[in-house]
């Protein structure tokens, strides 16, 4: 995905990609929210790169003037994680616009489903 995204966008700096990164939202955290690790988020409006010449080390909402994640993507394991129950109410509560689930084989469900 991150390919892809170089291919379109390599000339723009307003958008970021992270995979395996906690998305912190620090007043939803006071007032008992989770945090959430997706398999991987697009968020657009914020500055690719944060620090000189490295990433960022996670997504504090707070510090992207409150931009939540455009899209959240999760990849469905033999052990479901709740993909879609608890992590999907987690994302809307966040702000994330779209929720898309990878589901290669491991259940009767569609492959790939994309919540709005």
């Amino acid at each position: 995905m991150l390919a892809i995204l170089e291919e379109i966008w390599g000339d723009r700096q307003d958008w970021f990609f992270g995979v395996d990164m906690a998305i912190y939202d620090r007043e939803g955290q006071k007032r008992g929210s989770p945090t959430v690790v997706p398999d991987g988020f697009l968020s657009m409006g914020v500055q690719r790169h944060k620090r000189a010449g490295k990433g960022r080390l996670s997504y504090v909402l707070q510090e992207e003037n409150q931009i939540a994640p455009l899209l959240a993507l999760e990849f469905v394991s033999k052990t479901h994680g709740q993909e879609y129950g608890k992590k999907m109410t987690n994302y809307a509560d966040l702000g994330v616009k779209y929720y898309l689930i990878c589901n290669p084989e491991y259940s009767r469900r569609e492959s790939v489903q994309i919540f709005m």
